[in-house]
């Protein structure tokens, strides 16, 4: 006898463990540029391109807007969107899916912002490590007990909370926008004597164009006249770059009447250019006459902070759910299975994941390899460095119109009456979670 008790130890799990996580295969799927670029083409080039700048048109008003909403410089979510969209070319695995700042992340960090703007650069900061620490563990599992009308109650609520916080910027009221959606509602018709004309004749008259531009479309078929196809195809491209050229003749049309020495409109103002500040993120920050070090801010954060990196991770995998079956590159495809790819960002900007409305966008502009990201993150780099005096005539109104615009998709009519007629249930779930986070502060 050996002496030995039981079964001796068996060191061939080991070994095929340290072999499926050191083996060749295992890190092209962490580094997935290493299977797509020794395949790309040179036609990808121009496709890639296309999709790249319309996104960009888009991600340049919106990343302004959403800085806006978070309390932060405006160039802070251009910041957000460039250096996120360099690194998700290396390693992001979903050709569709783009990276920036979101509406509800924005609105999840505004409170803290409002106490300092550390509080935005350290929550980008923990928010990618608890991400990571999530794959590292392989505990995306978790993220299959949330349910989607939990989801979308949640969803639906930040939506009308961003948006009606949206009504000063719209009306150019004085007062607070409020820190609910009932505060905001109660705010602008407490002030709503002090609105300004031509700020919501600006802003209304640039939703209606933007819901008329979503539905516009030129029908053609296989009889169509060239010029008829080539009038679709135009139709097209400005439908999905409607943000940018709504801003873009908004902008033009203030400063014409800059020259005349007319302000009619309230002003985004200057907006610094250049390059964020690289460096570690900030652990200790001055509140009021208070400094805060890094256990005080934590505390700051408190549980509610958890939110944050919980939100980043189910938009990036709502989005790439909702995506894989039309990509060749499947985006988080192990996320059942706790294989999570994020990143962390050390420099100077807010949280950043998954877009619903540019992922769509740049989808539908025909990308066909994640290098669509580069060269979106190319045009606003250029853009935050070379055009930033354009900047300071984007009035306001019409970015509240962009954002307001945008949050009417994320509100889901279609889930209540589904669930009335298939769950009571989880129709009651999602009720409790809207009330909640309509009543509570979201932003």
């Amino acid at each position: 006898m050996s002496g030995v008790i039981g079964h001796p130890p068996d060191d061939r799990r080991f070994r095929r463990a340290a072999a499926k996580l050191c083996g060749l295969e295992s890190w092209r799927r962490r580094v997935p540029i290493t299977i797509w670029l020794p395949t790309y083409k040179l036609e990808y080039v121009f496709r890639d391109l296309i999709a790249g700048v319309t996104v960009g048109l888009t991600s340049i008003p919106q990343g302004i807007a959403y800085a806006i909403i978070a309390g932060l410089p405006p160039q802070v979510g251009l910041y957000s969107s460039i250096f996120p969209g360099f690194v998700y070319m290396l390693l992001g695995s979903c050709k569709d899916v783009t990276v920036g700042p979101t509406a509800i992340l924005a609105a999840l960090l505004a409170k803290y912002v409002a106490k300092s703007e550390a509080f935005a650069y350290l929550a980008a900061f923990l928010s990618g490590c608890i991400i990571m620490l999530l794959g590292a563990l392989q505990l995306g599992f978790l993220l299959d007990f949330i349910s989607k009308p939990v989801i979308s109650g949640f969803t639906a609520a930040a939506a009308l909370q961003i948006g009606a916080s949206q009504l000063k910027s719209l009306f150019r009221i004085t007062g607070s926008s409020g820190s609910t959606f009932i505060q905001a509602v109660v705010n602008f018709f407490k002030n709503i004597r002090t609105i300004h004309l031509w700020d919501p004749v600006l802003g209304v008259f640039t939703i209606i164009i933007l819901l008329l531009l979503k539905r516009a479309a030129i029908a053609t078929d296989a009889s169509s006249a060239a010029w008829r196809v080539r009038a679709s195809v135009v139709c097209q491209h400005a439908v999905r770059a409607r943000n940018a050229l709504l801003v873009f003749a908004a902008t033009l049309l203030a400063y014409l009447l800059y020259l005349r020495d007319l302000a009619p409109f309230a002003l985004t103002g200057t907006i610094t250019g250049g390059l964020p500040h690289f460096g570690v993120p900030p652990f200790s920050t001055v509140v009021g006459n208070q400094t805060l070090d890094f256990q005080d801010m934590l505390v700051t954060f408190g549980p509610e902070g958890f939110v944050m990196p919980l939100v980043a991770i189910l938009e990036s995998i709502a989005i790439a759910r909702a995506f894989a079956a039309v990509s060749q590159w499947t985006a988080l495809r192990d996320a059942g299975s706790g294989r999570l790819q994020y990143r962390v960002f050390v420099l100077q900007s807010m949280p950043a994941t998954g877009s619903f409305t540019r992922t769509a966008l740049n989808h539908a502009s025909g990308v066909v390899t994640p290098a669509g990201s580069m060269f979106k993150a190319l045009l606003v780099l250029l853009s935050v460095t070379l055009l930033t005096n354009a900047f300071y005539f984007i009035p306001r109104a019409v970015l509240a119109a962009v954002i307001m615009v945008a949050m009417v998709s994320l509100v889901e009519l279609d889930i209540p009456r589904r669930l009335w007629r298939h769950s009571s249930t989880y129709l009651a779930m999602r009720a409790v979670v809207f009330c909640l986070t309509r009543w509570r502060t979201v932003a």
